[in-house]
């Protein structure tokens, strides 16, 4: 019985640490969890919608709630239409090991999570900054996404 040791030469398959495929054994799950944790806090939102709207006007001069609850509600749906496209992106494996791309995603939607609660939380004017979150933390990831669909299924062009 030989009780020396054998050393694993660092080409070898096993050898491979998580961080040697470019950071996505890590990234992939942040960023999972990330659009999880933002879409969850959205459709959080679109229940405190009517709560939303009143913590921001007079309770004297109600003419305005229709229009600002309105306005969250586009807001809010866009904001849904974003969360299809990547999700679908994501999911299908288009840009799920793209590491730029999830990069921008986990810092968007981790921004948009914390956005989101203290829009709730806060009781903050939703109609006023709802337009903020949602460019900022929803379009911005979803042109990226979108622009990464268009090359791979459009052009032809394997990323």
């Amino acid at each position: 019985i030989s009780t020396t040791r054998r050393s694993v030469r660092a080409d070898h398959p096993r050898s491979i640490s998580p961080m040697g495929r470019g950071g996505a054994a890590t990234l992939i799950p942040a960023r999972f969890l990330l659009m999880l944790a933002h879409f969850v806090v959205a459709v959080c939102t679109f229940f405190e919608t009517d709560a939303l709207v009143k913590t921001c006007t007079d309770r004297t001069d109600t003419s305005q709630d229709d229009t600002r609850e309105t306005e969250l509600l586009v807001a809010l749906i866009l904001t849904m239409a974003c969360f299809a496209i990547e999700f679908f992106s994501f999911f299908y494996g288009v840009s799920m090991f793209n590491n730029p791309i999830s990069i921008l995603s986990i810092l968007c939607h981790a921004a948009g999570a914390l956005a989101f609660s203290f829009l709730v939380i806060d009781s903050m004017c939703a109609h006023e900054t709802i337009w903020y979150i949602w460019t900022f933390c929803s379009l911005l990831p979803v042109l990226y996404e979108s622009g990464l669909l268009y090359v791979v299924f459009v052009k032809k062009i394997d990323t």
